[in-house]
């Protein structure tokens, strides 16, 4: 939203830093790890939020950054895996970045929707390995009275009845 909030020759001016921003991304957006942890979470519309994330970066801002800013040829659109400059809307005018705001807004909605959902699933996950911690302790903590009463029963007790019969003779 920043980007969309500056004029359109100061985009020109940083296209290369805003071609590298956008690459970066395009990286975190396909990280391993990303990707992984939403396979693996079994929070309900989680992959479907980010396939919506990823459909929207590729299919909309990307395309709109890209052709506003000038910062690939059309012909390099393809070669780098990003999205066809055709599919820009047909009344695109990379002069009124007011008029795109709200592709932008809806944009950083959907993500801080994920962003979310992933930390709803990370606390759930710690919640779980507390108790879990919990039940190990409590565990633990029965096993060490379990083995002083042991000790008692099993050891000292006869120890001392050994003891008595030896003293006694």
């Amino acid at each position: 939203t920043q980007i969309a909030r500056h004029n359109t020759s100061d985009l020109s001016t940083h296209s290369s830093d805003l071609y590298k921003l956008m690459k970066e991304f395009e990286q975190r957006l396909a990280s391993p790890r990303l990707v992984n942890v939403i396979a693996s979470t079994r929070v309900p519309g989680l992959q479907s939020a980010y396939d919506q994330i990823l459909h929207q970066w590729r299919t909309g801002i990307l395309p709109l950054l890209q052709a506003c800013c000038e910062v690939l040829p059309p012909e390099q659109y393809a070669a780098l895996g990003f999205s066809d400059p055709a599919q820009l809307p047909e009344t695109f005018d990379p002069g009124n970045w007011q008029h795109y705001l709200p592709i932008f807004d809806t944009f950083v909605d959907d993500i801080h929707h994920l962003v979310n959902a992933l930390e709803e699933d990370a606390e759930t996950k710690i919640q779980l390995l507390h108790l879990i911690q919990i039940i190990s302790l409590f565990l633990t903590v029965l096993v060490v009275f379990t083995a002083m009463i042991m000790m008692r029963t099993q050891v000292l007790v006869p120890l001392r009845d050994l003891l008595k019969c030896a003293e006694q003779a």
